[in-house]
């Protein structure tokens, strides 16, 4: 009697063990260059994308399976996000192209000023919309 429940309940735990597999079956991530994604997403959306960007080969895209295109279109433009590149659309020639943002470029300049000059450097970058750190010496 012992032995049957033992093996009903290593049993109960194969489906429910089989059970989550289903469900977390349906959703596959596959691991992509930019390039093939781009062409996967491409051929999926029936569009033009263009990649001229310069990438370390070490990047990779996590693509996952998606019921619609445009989902996956959107997902897409998501994930250069990610890796600070933008999805821009050309509509005179109707086409997608992969460029890099630009925003997320990090320059380094050390300015030395002068005494009391700090409140309109600080006005001046402000209107420039870029970032700032003052040292005080």
């Amino acid at each position: 009697m012992l032995l049957h429940k033992k093996n009903l309940i290593l049993l109960l735990l194969l489906l429910v063990l089989l059970n989550s597999s289903f469900l977390f079956g349906s959703v596959s991530f596959s691991k992509q260059s930019l390039l093939s994604y781009a062409s996967f997403v491409s051929s999926a959306n029936d569009v033009n994308i263009f990649v001229d960007v310069p990438l370390a080969s070490k990047i990779v895209f996590y693509v996952p399976n998606l019921p619609s295109s445009r989902a996956l279109l959107s997902s897409f433009r998501i994930a250069l996000k990610s890796k600070h590149l933008l999805l821009k659309f050309n509509s005179r020639y109707n086409y997608y192209y992969v460029v890099k943002d630009f925003r997320y470029l990090k320059r380094n300049h050390f300015v030395r000023l002068h005494y009391h000059s700090f409140k309109r450097i600080k006005h001046f970058l402000k209107l420039l919309h870029l970032s700032f750190v003052f040292y005080p010496s």
